[in-house]
Order: C-alpha cells, then sequence, then structure tokens
C-alpha cells in the first residue's frame, strides 16, 4: 500500500485457503459410519419384493446387484471433498458455512458469535469422542504397543510444520526465517556472488594471524599439490 503519508509501507498478502485445510487424496471416499442402514434395508426389501420372478440366475444377480447399488448410492455418503478440516465433525463444517454466509451478508450480525460458540463446542465434542475411542482401542489384549506409543506422544509430541509454503521464483519456502528473506530481497537489488569465492575468503578470515608465517619448500608445495583433489 503505497497511499500513506509514513515512510513505512504495510504489505498485503493473500493466501488461497486458510491453514487448517488440507487436500485429500484424489480416490473416492465412502463413509460407513454415517450410513443410513434402517433406510437401506427398507429400499432393498421394497424393491427386491417388487421385483418379477427371473428366467435365470445371471438375470437375478444382475437384477440384485442394481437394487443395492441404487441402495448404496441413496443411503451411503461417498464422493471426495478436495478440502477437508481435519478433526472438524460435519455439523460444524456446517455451521461454519452459515456463518460465513451470514458475515459477508453483515459482519455485525450478532448471530455470529452464538454461531462461533457453537462450532467450538461441536469441534470439542468431537476431540474428546475421538480420543476416547482410541483409550478404549489401548487395551492389553491386543499388545501394548498402541499404549506405549500413546504415552510416549503425550510426553514427547510430535511437531508439526503447519507453516504455509510460499513461492518465490522457482523455489519453495516453508521456513519464517527464509520467507522474511524472500521477501526482503522483493524491495532490495542483491548482486550477484561467488558461492566458492565466498567460502575461499570465509576460510581465509578464519586463519589466525601469527608474527612468524611459515615457510614452504619447493618439495612440500609439489607434493600437496600431488595430493590434492580436482575441485575448485
Amino acid at each position: 500500500m503505497i497511499s500513506l503519508s509514513s515512510d513505512h509501507l504495510p504489505i498485503i498478502l493473500s493466501i488461497d485457503r486458510p491453514n487448517d485445510f488440507v487436500c485429500s487424496e484424489r480416490r473416492t471416499y465412502v463413509n460407513i459410519k454415517k450410513a443410513n442402514w434402517d433406510g437401506f434395508r427398507d429400499y432393498v426389501n421394497t424393491h427386491i419384493g417388487a421385483l418379477p420372478t427371473p428366467p435365470d440366475a445371471r438375470i437375478a444377480e444382475r437384477k440384485f446387484r442394481t437394487v443395492l447399488n441404487a441402495a448404496a448410492a441413496r443411503f451411503i455418503p461417498a464422493g471426495r471433498i478436495p478440502e477437508i478440516r481435519p478433526g472438524f465433525p460435519t455439523e460444524a463444517a456446517r455451521l461454519a458455512d452459515v456463518r460465513d454466509r451470514t458475515r459477508r451478508a453483515n459482519p455485525e450480525d450478532p448471530s455470529i458469535k452464538d454461531l462461533n460458540a457453537e462450532i467450538k463446542r461441536l469441534v470439542n465434542n468431537h476431540k474428546r469422542n475421538k480420543w476416547w475411542e482410541h483409550l478404549k482401542s489401548c487395551n492389553l489384549q491386543e499388545g501394548v504397543s498402541m499404549l506405549w506409543s500413546t504415552v510416549k506422544s503425550l510426553s514427547n509430541p510430535t511437531k508439526y510444520n503447519d507453516h504455509t509454503a510460499i513461492k518465490f521464483g522457482n523455489e519453495i519456502h516453508t521456513d519464517s526465517k527464509k520467507c522474511a528473506r524472500e521477501f526482503c530481497r522483493q524491495f532490495i537489488v542483491h548482486p550477484a556472488r561467488s558461492i566458492t569465492q565466498r567460502s575461499i575468503l570465509r576460510k581465509a578470515h578464519n586463519i589466525r594471524a601469527t608474527d612468524t608465517p611459515p615457510t614452504f619448500t619447493p618439495n612440500e608445495v609439489q607434493g600437496a599439490i600431488h595430493k590434492a583433489k580436482a575441485s575448485k
């Protein structure tokens, strides 16, 4: 933003999606846990009972498979969501869509606060239920490896890098220091430097100075050249 009186110009960044979204794999998911098995059973019983008597087993199998596929498509959720939120239940996602539409229409709507509180409650309950299910699976009958892994993760949790990758030219950086350095270089011209020359100068600066410099004989110099490898 350059239309300001101050010399400190702010930079506005736009990110495609929030950090809590992740891209799902390119495959179809079938959610058995959210299936409506009562509706599935009634649909199959009704449509199979209405079928006429098939003339042979091949036609009967084809009709039976057609009814099962139609019932599965209607009562078993399946498909793929390109961007998902880990640890975000379906009810909370629906309320989040309602909140976003309400905020877009009227940012000062008082119902936004209630929607945020309800979303937070649903997310916390979902995480609590997932944790209880995990603890129930850590029983001694199936071994102690999962139990010890859980105890180890609590005492020394794994650190995940949740930084958003930013592309500068042909390079992609996620480290905060490297991203800050690349942002600064967008406004400052840096001359090209030789990596080899910088390495030699750095090593030369680290050499300690002495009052009496060492002397080398021609034979020692010739031997050092023969032992040196072909490098820059």
